[in-house]
């Protein structure tokens, strides 16, 4: 999968590796603490959504290994996928790549 925007300087990158996340509940727990999400983080796609909107401009988030979670769960990795592409569409400045 490629969901890429033109090039932007980043100002903020995160690297996420979904090798060996099995299930939402595994994901959730590695999101929240790779990209430093607040407590209050309710661990389902609407709030993820709400905080990846909340970035500052310029934030590239680089996925590696997304099949690996794709195989695990497939259902749910379609949904999450959906929520990248919302929010690469919807909010400028935060560019997703998923590479695989």
């Amino acid at each position: 999968y490629s969901i890429q925007k033109d090039s932007l300087l980043a100002s903020m990158k995160y690297d996420l590796d979904f090798n060996g996340l099995n299930n939402k509940n595994e994901l959730h727990k590695y999101l929240k603490e790779k990209l430093n999400f607040p407590d209050y983080y309710g661990a389902n796609l609407d709030a993820l959504y709400d905080l990846l909107t909340c970035f500052e401009d310029n934030t590239i988030i680089e996925i590696t290994n997304f099949s690996y979670f794709k195989n695990a769960d497939f259902k749910y990795s379609q949904m999450v996928l959906n929520t990248f592409l919302d929010v690469n569409n919807e909010q400028i400045g935060v560019n997703i790549v998923i590479k695989d």
